[in-house]
């Protein structure tokens, strides 16, 4: 049987990734991993990609808002899971300047997650170092507890249609839509 993976760097990332795709944690076809670092990632989605088993999803943060770095670590990935040869597909997905990015791009979201309204300069922050300012911003809490406790109970609708969630739902409903028609051509 095959599964539909999307492969995040760390255990917050799956979390929150998880829960904007809206997969259920046990989830028979689809499913998120966290691999421990881009590199890590990129490793993780490379050997399920060997195996034949999976088609690959790769999300991974761009550690930048410098377009030429962006560019350079999304072509690497892309080239990196080119390079196994396999039947299953594959995507890459750079977020700048990291995941948690996200979560700033709808401040009701965001003031919902840490109790107050943002300053000026939380925002300007966001920017640059959106993990590091949420992660501030919950204190004393851990942002995995905060995103286990308060995602599942916030609207998040808007987070679901910005354009990387959006794109990274379309590949697994693609990938999925496939593979129930392998499925009923066969029986």
């Amino acid at each position: 049987m095959n599964h539909f993976t999307v492969v995040t760097e760390g255990e917050t990332d799956r979390v929150l990734l998880q829960t904007l795709l809206d997969i259920p944690p046990n989830d028979d076809y689809f499913r998120v991993v966290a691999a421990g670092g881009w590199s890590s990632a990129d490793s993780y989605a490379r050997s399920l990609l060997l195996r034949g088993e999976d088609h690959v999803a790769l999300v991974v943060d761009a550690d930048s808002n410098d377009a030429k770095q962006v560019e350079s670590r999304r072509s690497f990935l892309q080239q990196s899971l080119k390079s196994i040869p396999s039947m299953g597909k594959r995507k890459v997905l750079v977020i700048e300047p990291e995941i948690e990015a996200l979560i700033f791009r709808d401040h009701d979201v965001v003031e919902a997650m840490v109790g107050h309204s943002l300053s000026e300069i939380d925002l300007l922050r966001s920017s640059y170092e959106p993990k590091k300012v949420l992660t501030d911003l919950i204190q004393p809490r851990s942002l995995l507890e905060t995103y286990r406790r308060l995602l599942p109970q916030l609207h998040l609708s808007s987070l679901r249609n910005e354009p990387e969630i959006r794109e990274l739902k379309i590949f697994l409903e693609n990938m999925g839509q496939r593979s129930k028609m392998g499925a009923s051509n066969r029986a």
